[in-house]
């Protein structure tokens, strides 16, 4: 065996691998990309986790859904505050898929928005608002009542994104739309636009 090898060209040639022996495979059920991934959500290596997160950087949106997936599946919360933090990188599919287990992102996203270092804190509004977290509401409106600054200005433009959202889901019955919220639409339209 020659000398080591850097890991990060480590994990980049194995999400490289992943793709490329999985993608003629995409129908399939149980092909090598859904074992590879299987096996990544049930190790818990800090290796594993850097391997799925750099899968969610990925050329190949199939590839990025399965890696958000199996993190979510993974349960390490050092993983999930290391997404939030990449928050700005993420693509839009990924957010998709973790917006669909907004309780997954409790832990993390609180343990963000406490977070000492201001761009984590940053991070974690921008997380909050690109995967529809109204569950994080709550924590948003306390802190914005303690701070001033960017932190503040953030969360505003996060909340009255949230807000425009909802609205639109309401309105619409769009499940598309904060895929995550579980809600009754027409007990939602009674409380919202009473009288109609």
């Amino acid at each position: 065996v020659s000398g080591s090898c850097n890991p990060l060209q480590q994990r980049s040639t194995l999400v490289t691998d992943i793709t490329d022996a999985s993608l003629p495979e995409s129908t399939e059920p149980s092909g090598p990309r859904v074992i590879t991934f299987d096996l990544l959500s049930n190790d818990d290596s800090k290796e594993a986790g850097l391997v799925l997160n750099s899968a969610l950087h990925g050329d190949h949106s199939e590839i990025r859904r399965m890696a958000a997936s199996a993190i979510i599946r993974r349960r390490s919360q050092l993983s999930i505050v290391d997404v939030i933090r990449a928050v700005e990188s993420l693509s839009d599919d990924v957010c998709d898929v973790f917006s669909r287990s907004p309780e997954r992102f409790t832990p993390a996203v609180n343990e963000s928005l406490t977070s000492a270092h201001e761009e984590t804190r940053l991070a974690a509004i921008e997380f909050i608002r690109r995967t529809g977290n109204l569950p994080r509401f709550p924590s948003l409106l306390e802190r914005l009542q303690k701070v001033e600054g960017p932190f503040r200005d953030r969360a505003l433009d996060a909340i009255r994104d949230l807000a425009r959202q909802l609205a639109r889901r309401v309105m619409t019955d769009d499940p598309s739309i904060l895929p995550g919220l579980d809600f009754d639409t027409a007990k939602a339209h009674q409380e919202m636009l009473p009288g109609l």
